[in-house]
């Protein structure tokens, strides 16, 4: 194999370690995981220290990983990942919601619409959008 070819793989396999070899998509289906199995401090852990977390009209920026997790274990629902986009760090996810462990989602067979903005394999930004908003994207 010439050398530039295997400089080249070496370096790709260098940033891929670094990056932790995941893409903002699998950050956030990683993050669905753990919410669907009531891991909260799994679920916290693919966040950056300080996101920005919209749920409702205000934001909020939780201040450590504990409060993060204590932000996660107030969700009442997880959901099934049913439509997703993806445009560079940014990831439009549609969920179909359903039940956590212990607790009952009000909104079981739901559909809502959350925006991730994910850098480094964490996320910077959750946006959870209004019922009836509607993504640019067909599921």
């Amino acid at each position: 194999m010439p050398a530039r070819l295997v400089a080249v793989l070496a370096a790709v396999a260098l940033f891929c370690a670094a990056c932790g070899g995941r893409g903002p998509e699998d950050v956030v289906r990683a993050w669905s995981d753990a919410l669907a199995t009531k891991d909260d401090a799994a679920a916290a852990a693919h966040f950056v220290e300080r996101p920005i977390i919209i749920q409702g009209l205000l934001p909020t920026r939780p201040s450590s990983q504990e409060a993060i997790e204590r932000w996660h274990s107030t969700l009442e629902c997880a959901g099934r990942i049913v439509g997703m986009a993806v445009e560079g760090r940014r990831v439009t996810a549609t969920f179909e919601l359903h039940d956590r462990p212990e607790s009952r989602c009000p909104a079981r067979g739901f559909q809502t619409t959350v925006v991730f903005n994910v850098e480094d394999g964490l996320i910077l930004t959750w946006e959870q959008k209004p019922p009836g908003w509607v993504p640019d994207y067909e599921e």
